[in-house]
């Protein structure tokens, strides 16, 4: 049995006036300028519940003849590729993921949390 896809909330997005916000247009601009320091994002998933995420970008390792690993590769797509942080003493393991640029909500970074409008 399928998952019901809920779509994702059209009420507006409320800001906290301490976070700094960063536009979804320079999101990506943004994560790669972080050049594969750790970062927490919280995302909406196609199932429409609430997902956070430590990993870091531009992780190769046991990456084996994937074409369009590199994120310039196809600027038309909204997902970029991040490896998740094994958690411990939970059943999380560590691995690959999608994450779609268009469903993040928040990103925490260097101590700093940055709201996505």
């Amino acid at each position: 049995m399928y998952a019901k896809v809920i779509p994702f909330p059209t009420a507006p997005v409320t800001v906290k006036a301490e976070n700094p916000v960063i536009y979804r247009e320079k999101l990506l601009k943004f994560l790669e300028t972080l050049n594969g320091k750790i970062v927490t994002v919280d995302f909406w998933t196609k199932t429409g519940r609430v997902r956070t995420l430590n990993g870091r970008l531009g992780v190769r390792k046991y990456v084996k003849g994937v074409r369009g690993w590199d994120m310039a590769s196809r600027p038309d797509l909204t997902y970029i590729i991040m490896y998740e942080m094994p958690k411990p003493n939970t059943n999380v393991k560590g691995g690959y993921r999608n994450v779609d640029l268009t469903s993040v909500m928040a990103i925490r970074t260097k101590g700093v949390e940055y709201d996505i409008v």
